[in-house]
């Protein structure tokens, strides 16, 4: 799924606007732990919205943040990565209990690569199956809560600096 998706929340700009003040610095340690939170928020609710036939589809969607040029810049991402390691035990026992994971091969430890490749089939349907989306729904749904957090973020920055 390398769809990217974008949104506009009502009232970010007055508090983008105010972080403005702020030395870079500062609006950096207001804003990443903020984004940690929402992205760790979206992440749960497409786990916990995931179709759970073996399970192995929600343990694939991961957040993470990546390094940017900028220092004014901060990255972070919700995806669904493609190969899951695990142990041989550990994938011999979803054999034994039936469960339908798809082995990748092994890597060079030794250790069982399971996929989720099929998940943009999920999430979008093909022909002949319907589409069952966990992803957009759970970014959908964070537009109701990303102004609260980022506020109760900078709210806390300023009672650190004792700003009121």
């Amino acid at each position: 799924m390398s769809d990217y998706m974008s949104f506009k929340v009502e009232g970010l700009s007055e508090l983008m606007n105010a972080l403005k003040a702020y030395p870079q610095n500062l609006r950096r340690k207001a804003c990443e732990p903020a984004l940690k939170e929402i992205t760790r928020r979206i992440r749960n609710d497409a786990r916990a919205h995931a179709p759970k036939d073996t399970g192995e589809l929600a343990k694939h969607i991961i957040d993470a943040s990546s390094k940017s040029p900028s220092p004014a810049i901060i990255k972070r991402a919700i995806f669904v990565r493609k190969i899951r390691k695990v142990s041989r035990k550990s994938y011999e026992r979803m054999k034994l209990k039936g469960k339908k994971v798809y082995l990748a091969g092994y890597s060079s430890t030794g250790r069982a690569k399971l996929s989720a490749f099929y998940a943009h089939f999920v999430e979008y349907g093909t022909k002949k199956m319907s589409a069952k989306p966990f992803m957009r729904p759970a970014t959908a749904r964070a537009k109701g809560y990303m102004k609260e957090v980022l506020e109760s973020h900078i709210s806390a920055m300023n009672a650190e600096l004792g700003v009121s």
